[in-house]
């Protein structure tokens, strides 16, 4: 069964079954594509969501869970398996702990609606709760919990079925903050090496109106000859911090052509059916979404915009002695807001935006990042859009 639904898993994982829901709610579910319903398996859709080897054993990739919802769900195994029978769990605390969600509490693990009862056991609601708090507190600002009030464990799967009630009203909305025409992962075969290939084939064809959730990546750890583990830990990032996206647009490095190109990592391209040169292209980003809780910047005595007025830039200059830096910097909550880390002190609020958006340019020897026929460099924007657009 577990392994069956592995092998469906695409998108959006609910536990608690479709047959569960309410009429007009199941058949909305149904219409989504990609959607996997697992029945009665609460702890194990939440373990799924944390944990990638599960979906790795059958070859598929972590990030393409949109989100998860478990229903009443146990979830520290540690504390859990002490008072279940041990044909269950077994009697060693290191399997038990193995098999909770506990080693797996950390950034970038999507989305997650909890729901629970108020008639539920008070450890269950307090492991719900406790959990909740530990996933927003790791950065993972879309993890909500919701309790139902006048329902105990086994109601709330049972009064689903009523047409009023509001678990199947508190699903949907779930569903439909995150349902979206298209998903463009940031794989290997969708990404490009610091140009805007105007002859490449599209890696999605969309209509005009359509919603499409876009992966990206930043190229710190993604492009650098050591190897990104090495090379990001070593800047401090943890293990389990490092996209597995990361290490395989890595891997894929040898072959790609470098003549003339930059350093950016860039998912695309997207083509809208209909579209022709010349036509109004409007583009609306609903929302901006860090997959990391870190970022990096870089420290040199000539780089950056503005260079030639540094010190020591000029002819005449007495030379600065100042190695190349590369700086990390966590990112996370405070406040009820997204911050940057800059000290203990201070607090940066994070605006995220896309760092380069770009229609195909039409590349010119001569013109700003043109130094190969054919090849427009992504590092100075253009007519086309760009960088730091």
């Amino acid at each position: 069964m577990f392994a069956k639904c592995l092998w469906l898993f695409s998108v959006l994982i609910i536990s608690g079954g479709v047959s569960a829901l309410p009429q007009q709610t199941a058949s909305s579910v149904e219409d989504l594509e990609g959607v996997v319903v697992i029945r009665n398996v609460d702890y194990l859709a939440a373990l799924m969501a944390l944990d990638p080897s599960y979906l790795a054993a059958h070859g598929l990739a972590h990030n393409t869970i949109r989100g998860t919802i478990p229903i009443s769900p146990f979830l520290y195994v540690e504390e859990t398996a002490k008072d279940r029978p041990k044909t269950v769990w077994g009697e060693d605390p290191e399997a038990w702990l193995e098999a909770s969600v506990t080693p797996h509490v950390g950034p970038n693990k999507g989305q997650m609606l909890l729901i629970y009862a108020d008639g539920d056991d008070k450890w269950r609601r307090d492991q719900i709760d406790i959990f909740g708090e530990a996933m927003r507190a790791a950065g993972n600002r879309r993890v909500r919990v919701v309790e139902m009030p006048d329902r105990t464990h086994g109601s709330l799967m049972t009064s689903m079925n009523a047409p009023d009630d509001r678990i199947g009203d508190q699903v949907m909305e779930f569903v439909k903050t995150y349902k979206v025409d298209h998903f463009l992962p940031s794989r290997p075969e969708t990404l490009n090496w610091g140009w805007y290939p105007i002859d490449r084939k599209p890696v999605l064809t969309i209509q005009s109106g359509e919603t499409v959730r876009i992966n990206t990546l930043t190229h710190v750890g993604a492009v650098q000859k050591e190897d990104p583990v090495t090379f990001l830990t070593g800047l401090g990032v943890p293990r389990e911090e490092i996209l597995d996206d990361v290490l395989d647009f890595w891997a894929s490095r040898e072959g790609r052509p470098r003549e003339g190109r930059s350093g950016h990592v860039i998912t695309g391209p997207i083509y809208i059916d209909g579209a022709e040169r010349g036509d109004m292209l409007e583009i609306q980003i609903l929302d901006v979404e860090t997959r990391v809780s870190w970022g990096a910047n870089s420290t040199r005595a000539q780089g950056g915009v503005f260079s030639t007025s540094y010190p020591g830039a000029r002819a005449d200059d007495p030379q600065l002695e100042m190695s190349p830096m590369r700086h990390l910097i966590r990112t996370g909550k405070a406040n009820g807001r997204e911050v940057a880390f800059f000290s203990d002190d201070i607090h940066v609020p994070l605006a995220p935006f896309m760092g380069i958006l770009a229609v195909a340019p039409d590349p010119v020897v001569g013109e700003p990042g043109v130094m190969v026929p054919g090849v427009q460099g992504s590092r100075p924007p253009g007519a086309f859009g760009g960088n730091r657009t």
